[in-house]
């Protein structure tokens, strides 16, 4: 038969793989800032320029109807300020400045284009008041002239100054930002260096992983732990720390054979004499005809003077089921068995009830968990020397957390599930095997658990075993019959 011995394992995760991690996510999120603070900079730049420009077309209006004022109020009729052309070109200047402030930052400053508009407004009632005052005394025109252009002058100032206002913040939000971009310049290089100082340690481990594997593989004593090993550190190495968990855990599963004609020592385990050259098969039967055997006492007149104790699978299911009567009962859970007569398996009674009445109490706790009606099924048959006893329920099955730990790819075992660990503990006592799955119904949702157990039965062996059981009753040529 097979028995498969699963060892706990362990996730390990590499600290330098780790940090390298979080070194090329923290740089992937300041290239992305650096990127960001870039196109805030160039908005602001634009910003910052537009407000320039807007701030000196308002100007360059302004100077161009204070000529028109001053050159009416001085009587200077004949001036080229006073001319239509000019004052439409006045105004025209006005209507590109405010049409250039909605396009670019009417958003940025409220109240901007109330204000341009007041100023458009008393310009065009300036140039036409220029031509009502004809004839009229200087005095006459400077008054009147005078409170209108003073209104417009204190609109155009108004504006100016929210129009600097703006522009500060805009600065100091440049400057603000300009010094952040050098900042995550500075540290996107960083990154960049400790990538590439990453890489060729990276690299340079790699070699040296490659050296000690063309070494095994020219070393006829190399051991599989040695193999094993090494391809663990080379998947840890290029952050690959599940998949060296899986290597791991499948090298773990070792798969012992025991043949009806290996010896058992005097606590009824097989003594593996497998895998070796005829020389070492050869010197180990000596061993255990001049009584050296490891494991062994010296004088013992025999390797196992005693058979492993047999128990009835059929009673000891009885006992627990009686036992678990009364939960069945009050959790309303069917129960269906279908059990061959004269089961027998090898262990200590008491344990393999033990285990047997965890895993029931396990698939009651499913059904006590799940929805609709619940349903436990028993069955049990014989293959070879190994008695199968599964366990069907239609409960809750099992957690995503117990099933990824019994796999080996967690070391965080659920509270919930620890009668299920201890019921694994026993089996492998009794060199059994236990398996848990969830039943997944046609829409892929859990609609149960299954629980397989795996016994050594004595079955037809008990008669026709080659066991040599007393070297009392055997010769050396016997023990060498028996491997051959």
């Amino acid at each position: 038969m097979i028995v498969e011995d699963r060892g706990n394992l362990t996730m390990k995760v590499n600290p330098v793989n780790f940090i390298q991690n979080k070194k090329g996510l923290a740089g992937l999120v300041c290239v992305t800032l650096l990127i960001a603070a870039g196109f805030f900079i160039q908005n602001l730049s634009n910003r910052i320029r537009q407000i320039t420009v807007l701030g000196e077309g308002v100007q360059t209006c302004y100077q161009r109807i204070h000529q028109t004022y001053t050159a009416r109020v001085l009587g200077d009729l004949s001036a080229p300020y006073l001319e239509e052309a000019f004052l439409t070109s006045t105004q025209d200047c006005l209507a590109d400045t405010t049409a250039y402030f909605e396009s670019h930052l009417e958003s940025f400053l409220t109240g901007g284009l109330t204000l341009l508009n007041d100023v458009n407004k008393l310009t065009h009632e300036f140039h036409g008041k220029l031509e009502g005052l004809e004839g009229n005394p200087e005095n006459v025109v400077a008054s009147v002239l005078g409170r209108r252009f003073e209104r417009l002058e204190t609109k155009k100032d108004e504006f100016l100054v929210r129009l600097e206002g703006l522009s500060s913040k805009a600065l100091a939000s440049y400057s603000s930002l300009k010094w952040s971009f050098f900042l995550l310049i500075g540290l996107v290089s960083f990154f960049f260096l400790g990538e590439l100082w990453n890489n060729i340690t990276l690299a340079k481990r790699n070699e040296e992983i490659e050296e000690k594997a063309g070494d095994l593989l020219h070393d006829p004593s190399a051991l599989a732990e040695q193999v094993e090993s090494l391809i663990t550190e080379a998947l840890e190495n290029n952050g690959l720390p599940k998949t060296a968990l899986l290597v791991n855990g499948t090298a773990r599963q070792k798969k012992v054979v025991v043949n009806e004609t290996e010896p058992l020592d005097l606590a009824g385990k097989p003594v593996p004499v497998y895998g070796k050259s005829k020389e070492e098969v050869e010197a180990q039967i000596d061993a255990m005809w001049d009584d050296k055997q490891p494991g062994l006492p010296a004088g013992a007149p025999s390797i196992a003077s005693k058979e492993p104790e047999s128990v009835s699978l059929n009673e000891t299911l009885g006992n627990t089921l009686e036992l678990l009567s009364s939960r069945f009962v009050t959790s309303a859970v069917t129960l269906d068995t279908n059990l061959p007569k004269g089961l027998r398996v090898f262990g200590n009674e008491e344990e393999i009830q033990q285990i047997v009445y965890l895993v029931l109490n396990q698939n009651l706790k499913s059904c006590e968990n799940g929805d609709g009606e619940s349903h436990i099924s028993v069955n049990a048959k014989t293959l070879g020397s190994t008695v199968f006893l599964t366990v069907f329920d239609s409960g809750a099955g099992f957690t995503k957390e117990f099933l990824d730990f019994n796999r080996g790819l967690t070391s965080e075992c659920p509270e919930t599930s620890k009668d299920l660990i201890i019921v694994k503990e026993f089996a492998k006592e009794l060199r059994a095997d236990l398996t848990f799955e969830n039943l997944m119904g046609s829409t892929n949702e859990v609609v149960g658990s299954k629980i397989q157990m795996a016994f050594r039965s004595p079955g037809k062996s008990e008669k026709k075993s080659k066991r040599l059981t007393s070297l009392v009753r055997g010769t050396k040529r016997d023990l060498e019959a028996s491997f051959s």
